[in-house]
């Protein structure tokens, strides 16, 4: 496998959620791959977010992804 390759498929909804105001969750992050969405996280501190395994389950070179928080996604 090549380390460009993921095998998680980005998701583009949440299926089953329900319409929030912005800041109503300031824990909750996006994690991208490439400036794409991968998957969800939670803000633990300054410096940690946890998500689940899965979402590395490819490229795990760490200059790919980045961690946004406080974005809200219409």
């Amino acid at each position: 496998m090549s380390s460009s390759t993921n095998n998680t498929i980005p998701k583009g909804r949440i299926v089953g959620g329900s319409i929030t105001s912005p800041g109503s969750w300031p824990w909750l992050v996006n994690i991208r791959l490439n400036g794409e969405l991968m998957c969800g996280g939670v803000l633990l501190g300054d410096g940690w977010v946890l998500t689940a395994a899965h979402c590395f389950n490819g490229n795990v070179n760490e200059l790919h992804w980045t961690v946004v928080i406080g974005q809200y996604i219409t």
